[in-house]
């Protein structure tokens, strides 16, 4: 059996993303969403409100470290440079008071932690969130970003061989498209991700569905992406070519 699981990025961000994101998780493949909490009050409230509204339990810590919202967005830039000055300390309390804030708005520990940019690539942060999932038996996303320089990289064995020795539940793949212009291409490109996967093996799909309103037009360098992702979760012919290749889909935390 190969175990896919397919997450929504940025719950909470704005209220057409919200929306976009629960259909996909109602009416298409989405298993899990991945839910900001360092936003604006109202998207945060609209996001839970939907969340209770459809009984829709399997959702975890998009970890930002840094306010997310329409007026603000921080680049990775912003991460480089808290990266090289920020001391262990300072690391370690902004991620645990928003790991701390997620439980106390949801009532929860989250399913699964899965960081913006995959910052977990940074070593020192790595360390405070595998300390936080060994210890309460929660998955994270496997990490494939590193900052190095000026740069995130998109490899960083260290840390995955860090993760696998402190046995931190985590899928084999990670495949993502953030930027393509053509659901039919963006879908293709996902299937031949797919047919790398090994029986036994266990993936992670990231999408960010949402809807166009003038707050996505704004305030996001995903704008378009946020549409195609919605047609793409919730294409039935998608969602087939996917069991046809062997895949069940499950949950981070059935991992």
């Amino acid at each position: 059996m190969k175990k896919l699981i397919v997450t929504a990025d940025d719950f909470c961000w704005t209220k057409s993303a919200n929306e976009g994101i629960i259909r996909s998780a109602t009416e298409g493949v989405v298993t899990d969403i991945a839910v900001m909490v360092l936003t604006d009050p109202a998207e945060l409230n609209h996001g839970a409100d939907l969340l209770l509204k459809n009984d829709i339990i399997e959702i975890g810590l998009h970890s930002t470290l840094f306010k997310w919202s329409r007026s603000v967005r921080p680049t990775r830039i912003d991460y480089v440079k808290f990266f090289k000055e920020a001391s262990d300390n300072e690391i370690a309390d902004r991620a645990l008071s928003e790991i701390a804030e997620f439980e106390k708005i949801f009532g929860v520990k989250p399913k699964f932690i899965s960081p913006q940019f995959n910052t977990h690539g940074n070593l020192r942060l790595l360390k405070v969130l595998a300390d936080y999932v060994v210890k309460n038996n929660i998955p994270m996303r496997i990490p494939r970003a590193l900052v190095i320089g000026d740069e995130l990289e998109d490899e960083n064995y260290s840390a995955e061989i860090y993760l696998h020795r402190l046995n931190v539940k985590m899928t084999n793949h990670l495949f993502a498209h953030i930027v393509n212009s053509s659901a039919t291409q963006t879908m293709s490109d996902f299937l031949v991700d797919l047919q790398s996967v090994k029986d036994g093996e266990s993936t992670e799909l990231i999408f960010h569905p949402g809807y166009f309103d003038i707050d996505v037009l704004d305030a996001s360098s995903l704008n378009y992406e946020r549409a195609r992702d919605l047609s793409i979760t919730l294409n039935k012919e998608f969602r087939q070519k996917i069991l046809d290749l062997g895949f069940t889909f499950c949950h981070m935390s059935d991992l």
